[in-house]
């Protein structure tokens, strides 16, 4: 008998938390004014760079909450905030594939 039918299916539950951080740190990058969305764009697109500088007290003066949640479960809503960047990204660059 193979192995991966004994393995028993978990459904896959829903982390709301992570869902309601993505929303959210979309919602910070759009409050961005077009100047500063345009700079974070081109840093980005600039080889041999994948990382998003951000600026914590900014973070913080846009919603107190999601800077605290983020610091306090930064691994686990990662992938989350990741989705919410490429979501950004798509609507502001449509011709690049993510």
């Amino acid at each position: 008998m193979d192995i991966a039918q004994q393995v028993p299916q978990h459904p896959r539950v829903r982390d709301v938390l992570a869902d309601q951080c993505q929303r959210l740190f979309f919602e910070y990058l759009e409050s961005f004014d077009d100047n500063e969305k345009k700079t974070m764009i081109d840093e980005l697109c600039q080889p041999q760079r994948s990382t998003v500088l951000i600026n914590y007290r900014h973070l913080s003066n846009f919603n107190d909450r999601l800077a605290r949640v983020i610091q306090d479960e930064y691994y686990r809503l990662l992938p989350a905030l990741s989705r919410g960047l490429k979501q950004f990204f798509r609507e502001h660059l449509p011709k690049i594939e993510m």
